[in-house]
């Protein structure tokens, strides 16, 4: 009997060293010179993915690089060309960037990249990714949601998210009539407006199923942010859902609610 149980270990082990892509991210650093447009220069750490299937790295890089920068003609598999077109690309208007891996285990790398730099404003921006590390592709948010849920898990996002937008507003004109804002009228109703935009750029997000979203122990994180001009930026809403996975373990797909409970109590 021990001979089969020895037996069984070991193809089980085969098996999911097979199934469970061994994924690497590495830091290309670049240090920039001072110019006219990024006055202290520009320090850049962008991660490079190193996989043992090449075509799923370079599906990954290729995806990142994609999102963060117009990188058509960069080679992805040589991390000099990353690095100069990255260099080239941040001198006009990126300071820094940093990324942080969140989760690498399984079939799941999630990867969020933050931006720093001065154009007609300072911005900060972070892009969020979550990758099969099996095929290398990019995880919508509507892919991790069971098929005949889809629909309805769609509607439900976008309801909460409006919901949170009338409370943020409601909480505006509170705090403005309690301050004794002068025109504190059309204060709010200019922010109305912009909100109203809002909520046509949420029902675009929700056809797509491109949301912002990013995976954190037991939970499922969707950032919203609407862009309002400069001049009302001071009351632009950033705010965040916030999914426990058993609040919407009848959502999700199995794999996906069996990882984020077993980031449950991690730190």
């Amino acid at each position: 009997m021990k001979p089969i149980c020895i037996a069984l270990f070991l193809t089980f082990a085969l098996v999911k060293a097979c199934f469970s892509q061994q994924v690497k991210v590495v830091e290309l650093y670049v240090l920039g010179a001072e110019t006219e447009s990024v006055w202290s220069g520009h320090e850049l750490k962008f991660p490079f993915i190193i996989t043992s299937d090449k075509a799923v790295q370079a599906n990954i890089n290729k995806t990142i690089l994609e999102q963060i920068f117009d990188s058509g003609a960069i080679n992805v598999s040589d991390t000099n060309s990353i690095k100069q077109a990255i260099d080239t690309q941040a001198t006009e208007y990126i300071s820094e960037i940093t990324f942080e891996v969140t989760l690498n285990s399984g079939n799941w790398l999630q990867i969020n990249i933050t931006q720093t730099g001065v154009a007609a404003y300072s911005f900060e921006n972070t892009h969020y990714f979550l990758f099969n590390t099996q095929t290398g592709n990019r995880y919508m948010l509507i892919d991790l949601v069971k098929t005949d849920k889809q629909n309805l898990f769609a509607k439900k996002v976008l309801a909460d998210q409006k919901d949170s937008l009338n409370n943020y507003l409601l909480n505006i004109k509170n705090e403005l009539l309690a301050i004794g804002a002068e025109d504190d009228s059309s204060t709010i109703n200019e922010i109305a407006d912009l909100i109203s935009q809002c909520y046509e750029y949420m029902d675009e997000k929700n056809e797509t199923g491109h949301y912002d979203f990013h995976l954190a122990k037991d939970r499922i994180l969707i950032e919203t942010s609407c862009g309002f001009p400069r001049y009302a930026r001071v009351f632009q809403p950033y705010y965040r859902i916030t999914y426990h996975a058993d609040y919407i373990k009848d959502y999700l797909l199995p794999e996906l609610y069996q990882q984020l409970i077993s980031e449950k109590g991690k730190k």
